[in-house]
């Protein structure tokens, strides 16, 4: 009997051992699946005109306030998107776009602002503040490969400089990239991407064809490498061979992949709300759409593609207009910016109130939470809590008194997910990640 209850005892141990070895490995692969998922970090209640990573951490995009003619301000995250502050606010009535944020300090945008000549902006301080380079002319198109040096189009013209925007000097380009058609005598030139900083491409739309140029020297000189039977409106390297493009035909997007710089290409997808591709590595190319609600990744020339759908937009369509990663972590830009995380590797820990002004504890939450703010002086402020869909689903005006304010906020009604939380008042204009978890 001695001998049987032991053996009972000995065979639930492996049973409840086995069961939590199987729990372990079910969180581990559920934990793991979300792992490796697209989410929302662009803070809602902004319309996103462009924007700009120059690594993990940090980025930047344009927002415009849709209730005021041409206002657009510098929304700025140092963490990777958990949090965003205003950086820089323009003056009403200017039209900004083409930001490109070519490290932490230095950038770029257009700047155009009636009756003034359209301009380059240039920051050195992140974006805190913006300097006047000089006219743009009608420069459709720009690409810094550094601080300091760049190219711009006109037409079919191109233009390079080596002091950040300050002069410009003429690149001739063949005249005529086909003899055998000297019906084909002009193009305009679109699309301009350099891998690194002597490798090059540029567009060259026809009347009848896109003419593909390279450079290897830094674009001192070109060359046409190939003709595609139709406009060409963006193109993506990931080096010097390996690169994918949209073409637009008729009503037709087709994206392409070439895996030996234009010797030979194959075609991917036809699909006409293809708008945006970016080629990861030498096998990887993610392809984004106008008004879908998916992203799609292939990893064998597109033979065939997973489906990405970033949590919570399963029924919710978003235009994505371009991409960039950092190692295994990336972005989409569009009418939402997206994050490809590892969660296992993140840390959603707020900093200290006295370093960022604003902190949120606990973080992860469960039923409540409390936002920490100091303030320099006494003003009102409103606090909204957002879906990641971008759903406000709890708000209050607060009244903050001079030092450290504390607010209660009661989140036990809410499912689980991720939210973010905004504070507007005249001092403030910030956005907070919060992760709720039950």
């Amino acid at each position: 009997m001695m001998l049987t209850g032991c053996i009972k005892t000995s065979n639930l141990l492996i049973m409840k051992n086995i069961k939590v070895v199987l729990v372990v490995i079910f969180s581990i692969i559920t934990f793991s699946s979300f792992a490796q998922q697209w989410i929302a970090v662009s803070p809602p209640g902004y319309n996103i005109s462009d924007a700009s990573f120059s690594s993990e951490q940090n980025g930047w995009f344009l927002a415009r306030d849709t209730s005021v003619w041409y206002q657009y301000s510098l929304m700025k995250t140092k963490n990777g998107g958990e949090s965003w502050d205003t950086a820089f606010t323009f003056p009403n009535g200017a039209n900004v776009q083409r930001l490109q944020m070519v490290d932490s300090l230095h950038g770029f945008l257009k700047f155009d602002k009636y009756p003034e000549p359209t301009k380059y902006m240039r920051t050195i301080d992140g974006g805190l503040s913006w300097e006047d380079q000089g006219p743009l002319s009608q420069s459709n198109r720009y690409f810094f490969v550094n601080a300091d040096t760049g190219f711009c189009d006109v037409a079919h013209d191109l233009y390079k400089t080596t002091d950040a925007g300050l002069t410009w000097s003429n690149i001739e380009l063949p005249t005529d990239p086909d003899p055998s058609t000297p019906e084909i005598e002009s193009y305009g030139l679109f699309d301009i991407f350099f891998v690194d900083e002597l490798h090059g491409w540029i567009c060259g739309n026809g009347w009848m064809a896109t003419y593909i140029f390279y450079t290897s020297n830094g674009g001192n000189s070109w060359q046409v490498i190939d003709q595609v039977a139709k406009d060409v409106f963006t193109l993506s390297f990931s080096d010097t061979l390996h690169g994918s493009f949209i073409s637009a035909t008729g009503y037709h997007n087709l994206a392409f992949t070439t895996s030996d710089n234009f010797l030979t290409k194959q075609l991917m997808i036809d699909d006409i709300s293809a708008y945006s591709i970016y080629a990861q590595n030498d096998s990887t190319t993610l392809i984004g759409f106008i008004n879908q609600n998916v992203i799609l990744r292939t990893t064998d020339f597109g033979q065939s593609f997973d489906t990405l759908v970033p949590v919570g937009f399963e029924t919710i369509p978003f235009t994505i207009y371009d991409f960039k990663f950092f190692g295994n972590t990336g972005y989409a830009f569009g009418s939402y910016i997206f994050k490809y995380v590892d969660t296992l590797n993140t840390s959603f820990h707020p900093k200290p109130a006295s370093e960022d002004k604003i902190s949120l504890f606990p973080n992860p939450a469960d039923n409540n939470i409390t936002i920490e703010i100091a303030a320099h002086k006494p003003e009102k402020v409103t606090i909204e809590l957002y879906s990641p869909e971008g759903k406000c689903v709890l708000a209050k005006t607060e009244h903050l008194s001079t030092g450290v304010n504390q607010i209660w906020f009661s989140v036990k009604s809410l499912r689980a997910g991720i939210y973010f939380v905004r504070l507007n008042g005249y001092h403030f204009n910030s956005v907070r990640k919060l992760i709720i978890e039950r």
